[in-house]
């Protein structure tokens, strides 16, 4: 599996904000952390490419490969949380109080068919989600590296559906 096939060819912008700011680090703990996270997803992928290494070995490499571009999300939103003077905590925040992740999150099919399924309603999301907070975030460096996530995120959604028409 070719490593560009799992993201976009285009460098990540320099992890940075433009000052602390609570708000936005709870908001961004969600996708961190939360149930349809980064976490989720890399361990999501992770968990498919092993169930399906035996059985599909092409698509187990694409499941290994985007987990680790999800993986690389997570360090950016965790590096921000930071930055923005929250704790990277491996939770979301909610009303001012920590919801600790767990693996109720995950999808657990056994199919590649369902799990490629699963996976492209899990991208759908995060590219809805993400471009909500845009639309609430006056922070254009924050706002840089989440407009570079959902291009992954986008070619994940593509990469997805074309190996579902596939099977």
């Amino acid at each position: 599996m070719n490593e560009l096939e799992c993201k976009i060819n285009i460098p990540y912008p320099t992890v940075e904000v433009t000052e602390p700011n609570a708000e936005y680090a709870a908001r961004l703990s969600v996708f961190f952390a939360g149930r349809d996270s980064e976490l989720s997803a890399l361990l999501q992928y992770t968990y498919q490419s092993q169930i399906l290494k035996a059985k599909n070995a092409y698509i187990s490499d694409i499941l290994q490969c985007i987990s680790i571009t999800e993986m690389h999300h997570y360090d950016m939103l965790g590096q921000m949380i930071l930055l923005l003077g929250a704790d990277p905590r491996v939770a979301a925040q909610n009303r001012g109080r920590y919801v600790y992740w767990n693996g109720a999150g995950v999808t657990y099919a056994k199919h590649a068919e369902r799990m490629l399924k699963d996976n492209v309603i899990s991208e759908r999301r995060a590219v809805a989600s993400y471009n909500n907070f845009i639309k609430g975030c006056k922070d254009e460096k924050i706002n840089k590296v989440i407009k570079r996530i959902i291009l992954d995120e986008e070619h994940h959604f593509k990469l997805f559906n074309t190996l579902l028409a596939q099977l």
